[in-house]
């Protein structure tokens, strides 16, 4: 059983989220103990989360003291070893003031290349049986967007805006497959980022928020895509503009959830 071991914070330190890719290729069978995270992390029901650091439209509150902490657990999208079958990861977004903060750890990857990795827009990660609409035994990445939807938030070392997650510091895994990644930034200057419809390609798969939309982490889905570029896919699978098939391959989903207690991933995985 592979352990992600963590500490446990007093409430409230939040790490904030942001969407992201991220490839991957799972050589062993692999087991996250989740417990091992945190007794609590089964998240409460949503309405749980909007007295500590929620208004009513599940944005953090007025009162910058307050916290907000989400997880998601990585479940495979793709049901191949050789693509990422058997990986498995978490994701912590907390935020806390005016900074919100992004980790990922992640195993059974493909090693030694960046995984892009969003928070999209979506509500939900897509299944392999439902959604492979051409039938061929690959989700691809345009497959899956009914269900997860178009990326927000793009992981770099800055995730303030789009423009800075670009610059680097996307996730990466090593010589292992093993991915410890950390992201954070301004959280009023990523909420400005994404009203802003100007920047917005839908051909790149990237959305911004409607005049007056609220931005609802809660609500979205963490998705880590790609597979070394090396590895063969089906003629038929479809990628967005800018990346080949491999690299936008969705490889690990999960939908992120409030949690009730401050929760940080401070020991690297190996």
């Amino acid at each position: 059983m592979i352990q992600l071991k963590t500490r446990v914070t007093e409430w409230g330190k939040v790490l904030g989220l942001s969407g992201a890719l991220a490839l991957g290729y799972g050589a062993q069978s692999l087991a996250v103990d989740f417990n091992s995270l945190n007794p609590n992390l089964t998240p409460p029901p949503h309405d749980q989360g909007k007295d500590k650091g929620q208004d009513q439209q599940g944005q953090p509150g007025q009162d910058q003291s307050q916290r907000l902490t989400l997880t998601a657990r990585l479940n495979p999208v793709n049901s191949r070893e050789t693509l990422s079958g058997r990986a498995a990861g978490v994701a912590v977004i907390r935020i806390h003031g005016n900074e919100i903060t992004a980790q990922i750890q992640a195993q059974g990857v493909d090693p030694s290349i960046m995984h892009m990795a969003h928070i999209h827009k979506g509500d939900h990660c897509p299944s392999q049986s439902a959604d492979d609409k051409n039938h061929d035994g690959v989700l691809d990445v345009i497959e899956g967007l009914p269900a997860y939807g178009p990326v927000l938030v793009n992981f770099g070392a800055d995730i303030s805006s789009l423009a800075a997650s670009a610059k680097g510091g996307a996730p990466m895994a090593n010589a292992a497959g093993v991915v410890n990644y950390r992201g954070s930034g301004s959280y009023t200057s990523l909420v400005a980022d994404l009203h802003n419809r100007a920047a917005m390609d839908p051909a790149t798969g990237i959305a911004k928020l409607a005049a007056g939309e609220r931005f609802r982490p809660e609500m979205g889905v963490i998705v880590v895509h790609g597979i070394r570029s090396s590895k063969g896919l089906p003629a038929g699978a479809q990628t967005l503009k800018g990346s080949s098939p491999q690299m936008s391959l969705p490889i690990l989903c999960g939908r992120l959830r409030v949690s009730g207690h401050g929760l940080e991933l401070d020991t690297e995985l190996e």
